[in-house]
């Protein structure tokens, strides 16, 4: 019989009995890991506690490439995860890998009801939403370890990503810490990557629908199909439509994601996914806060009343891959993406104006993005003596095109006490900020990742050079800018195994991220330096409990150097010198406490400061940032008895207080959330599950605040709201 790429010759990679995996390169001789992670030691890289396959001696083990050749079908419900591929770029047991990688996965997402990317984040120490509603056209960027960060898909950064679908999705991984040296320009904080669902040769589908709170309807289908082994078919597709708590806000959303994937011959795979969004979404601006901090009013007021609140966005983003395993220790890899962004605001915005009033104004902005990226790399599996390596070297090309055409009414002022509605006309005139932009990058980078001392000791070290060319056009002038940087970026770090049970880790790494020409421009003209990154962090690897609950605990420290600033002898234009740390301790648990009972859980203190600057105060703490911030969900199944099927889940999400700007001039008060759910399972006649489910949010009715840009547009909470739901797998 012939052996397909991805699939095991011989013995099939070992994990717990809950994941079926089907990989891209060659496995053979793969027994489970036993223990991982977590308790603490000074300074560190977490790996979200989850117990990885290892191999039972180091000639045996065979890496994978990448999170598209994994598919993964979690059928026993299991919360455990054991390989990773966001940190490395090769699919790699997370207790061998010595960076912060953590994973939520799809089991998690649909316990807890989610149905926003930002509520996945509240799983994983030290990572929050940047902004939870419409303070611009792109958002779903989140802040790691105080440091914002653009969303990742599949390992692409997309500049403009809108509210993100979670029918497409596999499973959520958090890098923390720099990923410059394999990912080129970016914040130090880290990654979040959204791995997407792809077409399985072991295909499982649903239907599903859902009704909840604020007259939300949902329904979608997450089909599958495979001949043989040769090819794989997958279609999702999802419809939402709901209110908001907020007054005169609705979101509706249609979501389209046909795949393939194609064993072309023995050793080579094509893997392939579309996602289509066709969006109207609200842009909230939040409640306003007096100037001197604390709400006013309720929550759910809109300020602007009915009317012009919406953003019609159409999004398409398209990925091709093709794998070739040459040899059982030489494989190939080309990957390609193309990305879409059509967006027309119709929407009030506003900002801080004189005394208890808003400075408010129509928006009828549009933006149009093209983002393409292709990498190409190969890894070469081979011994050195009493050393392990895999080798992986690629090339990167990215090129964004995106043109912001800005257009605005003249401001007016609104009593925050006292909502209104606009009469208008609102006449428009082109904004100042009017451009075009072009942004290529073309990049080479080596990675080794080397096992020793009978695969007790795993080392990493790797690099990367970028050369960043980007030009800027302004509609209202004739001005244009051109910019272009290089930056060297690396990162090392080990893992070794003191016990089967507990393992230390360590790494550090270094980041840069050019400044958008343009922008930060100095006195004479020439635009700034890039700012750069560093990360020390060390911690440790528990497993517990025959290896079914993993624990980890770490602690870092991050600075970035070559912060803009305010010139002081040039008002108006820019120079280097600002510099901000961000140091913290992180915990965090996943697993199986017993076969019954599961758990999730996370705890993060990030102590963030201003150490210079001419533009913020010193020792100011980072906006939206808390110092203590943590969650823990457990889920509970019966399996026997009177109750077999049924199942339920609780846990709460807790946060202190934060600075709610970055001059630290009002504070947003610190919350616990506290979420349930309970479902019911029964297997039919002909094999299908039938499934019901309800969950509820916010099961107090806490009133809390999410995040905020300034006092006049803080974000409140999600109050009291449940969603019930059925579906049938088959």
């Amino acid at each position: 019989m012939s052996q397909h790429p991805g699939q095991s010759r011989q013995n099939p990679i070992s994990v717990p009995s809950f994941t079926r995996l089907k990989l891209l390169a060659t496995a053979s001789n793969i027994a489970p890991r036993g223990p991982l992670a977590a308790l603490g030691l000074a300074g560190a890289a977490v790996c979200l506690g989850i117990p990885a396959a290892r191999a039972q001696d180091s000639s045996s083990r065979e890496p994978r490439l990448d999170p598209l050749t994994v598919q993964a079908e979690n059928e026993d419900k299991d919360y455990k995860v054991s390989n990773a591929s966001t940190a490395t770029r090769t699919d790699t047991p997370i207790a061998e890998t010595p960076l912060s990688i953590q994973v939520i996965p799809r089991e998690v997402i649909e316990d807890q009801g989610i149905s926003r990317l930002k509520d996945v984040y509240r799983n994983v120490s030290g990572v929050a939403p940047v902004r939870t509603e419409g303070r611009g056209i792109q958002f779903e960027d989140a802040s790691i370890r105080g440091f914002s960060q653009l969303l990742s898909v599949d390992g692409f950064r997309l500049y403009t990503m809108p509210p993100l679908n979670l029918a497409g999705l596999d499973r959520v991984e958090v890098l923390k810490g720099p990923a410059s040296s394999l990912y080129g320009a970016m914040e130090p904080g880290g990654l979040v990557n959204a791995v997407a669902k792809t077409a399985s040769f072991s295909p499982r589908s649903e239907v599903y629908g859902e009704i909840g709170s604020f007259d939300s309807y949902r329904a979608g289908v997450d089909l599958g199909w495979a001949s043989g082994d040769d090819v794989a078919l997958r279609f999702v597709g999802d419809y939402h439509d709901t209110n908001s708590f907020r007054d005169y806000l609705d979101y509706e959303s249609l979501f389209l994601a046909p795949g393939l994937t194609w064993n072309i011959t023995d050793c080579t795979r094509l893997t392939t996914w579309l996602w289509y969004q066709d969006l109207d979404r609200p842009v909230d601006n939040g409640i306003a806060f007096a100037r001197a901090g604390g709400p006013v009013g309720d929550i759910t007021w809109n300020l602007t009343g009915p009317g012009h609140h919406t953003q019609y966005i159409e999004d398409f983003l398209y990925s091709v891959q093709i794998d070739h395993e040459v040899s059982e220790d030489f494989s190939l890899r080309a990957r390609a993406l193309v990305h879409h962004f059509d967006g027309q605001n119709d929407a009030f915005r506003w900002s801080a104006g004189a005394g208890n009033t808003v400075s408010a104004y129509l928006d009828a902005s549009s933006f149009g993005n093209w983002e393409y990226d292709v990498v190409t790399d190969a890894l070469w599996k081979f011994d050195l003596g009493p050393t392990r390596h895999q080798l992986l070297g690629g090339f990167e090309f990215s090129r964004s095109d995106y043109t912001y055409d800005r257009l605005v009414s003249a401001r007016f002022p609104v009593s925050i006490f006292y909502p209104s509605s606009p009469t208008g006309p609102f006449p428009l005139t082109p904004g100042t900020v009017r451009q075009n932009v072009v942004t290529e990058t073309w990049s080479g980078y080596l990675q080794d990742q080397m096992d020793a001392f009978d695969d007790r000791l795993h080392l990493l070290v790797g690099g990367r050079y970028d050369y960043y060319d980007q030009y800027s056009r302004s509609f209202s002038s004739t001005a244009e800018n051109w910019q272009d940087d290089t930056g060297l970026t690396g990162r090392g770090g080990f893992v070794y195994d003191l016990t089967p049970c507990v393992s230390l880790f360590a790494n550090a790494a270094r980041s840069f991220n050019p400044n958008s020409a343009g922008r930060s421009l100095s006195f004479t003209g020439e635009p700034i330096d890039p700012t750069t990154g560093v990360q020390f962090e060390t911690g440790t690897k528990l497993s517990l409990f025959d290896e079914r609950l993993a624990m980890t605990a770490s602690v870092y420290q991050i600075t970035k150097d070559n912060v803009p600033v305010s010139d002081p002898l040039n008002p108006g234009f820019s120079v280097n010198g600002g510099e901000l740390r961000s140091t913290g301790f992180e915990f965090d648990t996943l697993g199986k406490i017993t076969e019954n009972l599961q758990v999730i859980g996370s705890y993060a203190y990030t102590d963030t400061e201003v150490l210079n600057s001419s533009s913020l105060p010193l020792g100011a703490r980072f906006a939206n940032i808390p110092l203590h911030s943590g969650s823990l969900w457990l889920k509970y199944d019966f399996t026997c008895g009177p109750l077999e099927g049924f199942g339920f889940g609780a846990g709460v999400f807790a946060s202190s207080s934060k600075a709610g700007d970055n001059n630290n001039s009002f504070d947003l008060p610190g919350y616990a959330r506290f979420d349930a759910a309970a479902w019911y399972r029964t297997e039919l006649n002909n094999g299908d599950e039938l499934k019901f489910q309800v969950n509820v949010q916010n099961l107090t009715d806490r009133t809390y605040y999410e995040s905020s840009t300034s006092t006049a547009n803080v974000q409140p909470g999600t109050p009291l709201a449940i969603s019930a739901r059925c579906s049938l797998k088959f």
